[in-house]
């Protein structure tokens, strides 16, 4: 059996209220994002490789809007999962980016409520 790799994907986006008022080089602020946006991949995908070892576990982290970076992966992808809302009203309906990766990804696609923790 052939084996596949997961990609965790983790999209953010830079558009903050000091970029719209201030002027100047955001290069440090956007690093500083990045390497926040990395640590915090990293924590939520800490204790799944030991729980599934023969995982390939990959993570990517990319600086988009959600469903923009998610369909970046899509043609090469065999499934997107996704998760909705994570409480209340939100978690009853999907939200925008679900309906985006459900209409364009060119793979099938998964939305899932996650678990609170998000731990394994």
């Amino acid at each position: 059996m052939a084996s596949v790799q997961l990609i965790a994907v983790h999209c953010w986006r830079g558009a903050f209220l000091s970029a719209v008022f201030e002027e100047g080089d955001r290069t440090g602020e956007t690093h500083a994002i990045e390497v926040h946006a990395r640590e915090l991949l990293a924590q939520r995908l800490a204790g799944w490789q030991e729980k599934y070892p023969d995982v390939d576990i990959g993570s990517v982290v990319v600086k988009a809007r959600p469903a923009e970076g998610l369909l970046g992966y899509a043609d090469r992808a065999q499934l997107l999962v996704g998760s909705r809302g994570r409480g209340g009203v939100a978690a009853l309906a999907l939200g925008s980016t679900s309906q985006n990766l459900m209409s364009y990804a060119l793979c099938p696609v998964v939305v899932v409520r996650g678990t609170p923790s998000g731990r394994p």
